[in-house]
């Protein structure tokens, strides 16, 4: 148990071996980065998507100001 509580270095108070939960053993590292990276991925696509639809009402609106 100690082995396995040097590699996060940090422990509990109550002298648990780890700091939060202790990572599955289903999902290797590399697929928990690639989820994290998945996540970080949608949320600059969603912030790209608004980018854009605010790009359009602002031409949009140009044009509307041009036909005056």
């Amino acid at each position: 148990m100690l082995l396995l509580s040097l590699q996060w270095e940090e422990k509990v108070a109550n002298g648990g071996p780890y700091k939060h939960d202790p990572p599955n053993p289903m999902y290797p590292p590399e697929e928990r980065k690639k989820r994290e990276k998945g996540e970080e991925e949608e949320e600059e696509e969603e912030e790209e998507e608004e980018e854009e639809e605010e790009e359009e009402e602002e031409e949009e609106e140009e044009r509307k100001k041009e036909k005056r």
